[in-house]
């Protein structure tokens, strides 16, 4: 796995590239749904949902303030 982080942009945001080496056409920390050789194997080094619902609380959006109605 290879992990690049572009950080620094406006109002904190950043960019997060996440290269799975040698895994399959399946979800990085799931179940082999398909064989192996239809497929190619399930990365275990990393859950990308822990990945992605612990990115997405990082960088929480901020709340926005509500317009008046005219």
């Amino acid at each position: 796995m290879e992990v690049e982080t572009y950080g620094g942009g406006m109002e904190g945001t950043e960019v997060v590239l996440v290269k799975v080496v040698g895994g399959g056409h399946t979800w990085p920390g799931g179940r082999q749904y398909l064989p192996r050789r239809l497929v190619g194997g399930v990365c275990r080094d990393i859950n990308a949902s822990e990945m992605i619902l612990d990115f997405f609380l990082r960088h929480a959006r901020k709340r926005m303030p509500v317009a008046k109605p005219r």
